[in-house]
């Protein structure tokens, strides 16, 4: 459909044509060589309610010459014309009753990807026909047209506005421009997105385990050097800054995951990448039994989905001997106490309460209420000799 100032000068043109046409209809229908003749055919008719047979025939032969010539001044146009009748003074008239509108074809629609050197002109005149309507393209594209709606950028997919168009011009200046003007000439650019530099000294340290018979090796590692990403996409083609920079931190990421330990030994530690790249570093021994170990920076390169990595990378590493500890099942040796003295237990936890019992009988002594702490007594001494017999001190 119509999109923006295209709309508007169509409905004009419209406007425009058809006010044209029912002029030159009333122009031939009221000529003064014409109305003569159909003047004296009057006289000789006489009057009548409907306009005699005769009368008629001039005007039709009339409308039907003027309408042949509409073919060539307005290809464009499709005209139906009916005639009403009056008689004003006694003699007759006719008034056209014009119906006008414009033959149309339906052009453009679906998508287009631009091409370096493409112009919004160009793809209009591709599309329409006509370079004029690249404003409708970017009328319907705004945020992938960029600068004042003019700029375009190589890889980036465009949506097509499905437009009506007349079989002619008719005078809109979008179709009648036949050169292109200063917006739509600018050509599509690639625009990549930007490199990017990762700081490995900022990064964190990579930590590795190695398990010998009685020792456990911790290493750490940290990576010095800076690595570059050049991206290999086109700015516009779903690529963004925010979405470059994670794409780059993940790839980066997954080398730095990558790193593992190859040879290990006390005078030496191999490390190697999947990228392929190996590094043998020189250990020497501290004072604290501590293994430490460098190597500058080596030229890296790799290629990762979306990024070209170059940069260089070297080493820091620190490695400390852990004496492996053996780890208590500290739960499951209390289930397996509890169940082998169950007895034990429950006899502890009966005397206490004997204990609590009898406490409690000599505070009743003093109570205004006599027979209480007999209660409490017999109580308290009955479950002191229970508990005496799990704790197997009684029989």
């Amino acid at each position: 459909m119509p999109q923006g100032a295209y709309a508007v000068d169509l409905l004009k043109a419209q406007k425009q044509t058809e006010a044209a046409i029912v002029g030159l209809f009333e122009a031939e229908l009221n000529a003064r060589s014409l109305l003569k003749k159909v003047d004296k055919l009057t006289d000789a008719c006489g009057m009548s309610r409907v306009p005699p047979k005769p009368i008629a025939q001039e005007f039709v032969k009339v409308l039907k010459a003027t309408k042949s010539k509409l073919k060539s001044k307005y290809p464009s146009a499709n005209v139906d014309v009916k005639l009403s009748y009056t008689q004003p003074k006694g003699f007759w008239r006719a008034t056209p009753m014009v119906s006008c509108g414009l033959k149309m074809r339906s052009v453009g629609g679906g998508a287009y990807t631009v091409k370096q050197g493409d112009t919004l002109w160009g793809i209009a005149t591709a599309q329409y026909g006509a370079g004029g309507l690249w404003t409708e393209i970017a009328a319907l594209n705004p945020k992938e047209v960029k600068s004042k709606g003019n700029f375009i950028m190589a890889g980036v997919t465009l949506k097509i506005p499905k437009l009506n168009v007349p079989l002619t011009d008719c005078g809109i200046p979008a179709l009648v421009r036949k050169s292109p003007d200063a917006g739509g000439k600018k050509p599509g650019v690639r625009v990549c997105a930007p490199p990017y530099e990762i700081n490995l000294n900022a990064t964190r340290p990579i930590t590795r385990i190695i398990n010998g018979p009685a020792v456990a090796w911790k290493i750490t590692i940290q990576l010095r050097g800076t690595i570059g990403a050049t991206c290999n996409l086109l700015m516009g083609s779903g690529v963004t800054l925010s979405n470059t920079k994670a794409s780059v931190e993940k790839e980066a990421g997954a080398f730095l995951a990558g790193v593992e330990v190859g040879k290990f030994g006390t005078k030496g530690v191999s490390l190697r990448s999947k990228t392929g790249a190996s590094w043998d570093i020189k250990l020497t021994v501290q004072s604290n039994g501590t293994l430490v170990g460098s190597i500058s920076t080596k030229k890296i390169s790799w290629k990762g989905k979306t990024h070209v990595f170059n940069g260089e990378v070297g080493f820091d590493i620190t490695i400390r001997a852990m004496p492996k500890v053996k780890v208590v099942d500290l739960k499951g040796r209390i289930w397996d106490f509890v169940y082998d003295n169950g007895d034990l237990i429950q006899g502890v936890a009966l005397f206490t309460a004997a204990a609590v019992t009898l406490v409690a009988a000599t505070t009743l002594i003093a109570t205004p209420v006599p027979g209480d702490e007999v209660v409490c007594y017999a109580a308290g001494f009955k479950m002191m000799h229970s508990s005496m017999k799990l704790m197997k001190f009684a029989r």
